[in-house]
């Protein structure tokens, strides 16, 4: 592994690490609501840009650190990545030469399948989810994608992570 290799790893892992952080950041009871999905979004703009290198493996060692850090039961964040980058992967190819507004929409549906299986998890496992607030995160999420990509993009050229 040269050195170019180890640096473009730890580009991609200290992003993962960011997102991490950023996802168990404590906020005020009433900003917990708006908290956006920081790993999955960083996941999400990573496969477009990396299909190859951040694959669905990477999908499951995430949600299972979200999984571990958020103190959630463990696999389903792991389950849901793991699909949400299925998606992505399989679809990148033509995602990636759509405009942005179709981008926005894609990402949308995407952020709204994941905000889905949690809660068909959560009300599998016996904890029912019976409030509308649950899916603020979704439409902030979304808002963030085009300056999470943007730093992903730029962190790819300027670190050479191929």
């Amino acid at each position: 592994m040269n050195l170019t290799h180890r640096n473009a790893t730890w580009v991609i892992v200290t992003s993962f690490l960011l997102g991490l952080v950023l996802a168990i950041l404590p906020l005020p009871n009433w900003a917990n609501w708006l908290r956006p999905e920081w790993v999955l979004l960083i996941l999400i703009c990573w496969n477009l840009v990396l299909p190859i290198r951040v694959s669905v493996g990477a999908a499951w060692l995430c949600g299972l650190l979200m999984d571990i850090l958020g103190n959630f039961t463990l696999g389903e964040h792991a389950l849901i990545f793991t699909i949400v980058s299925y998606f992505v992967i399989k679809f990148g190819t033509r995602i990636i030469f759509f405009p942005f507004w179709q981008k926005s929409i894609i990402i949308l549906g995407l952020l709204s399948l994941a905000q889905f299986l949690q809660i068909w998890l959560e009300g599998m496992m016996g904890n029912h989810i019976n409030s509308y607030w649950y899916w603020l995160s979704v439409p902030v999420t979304t808002l963030l994608w085009p300056w999470v990509m943007a730093l992903v993009q730029k962190w790819q050229e300027k670190y050479n992570v191929n």
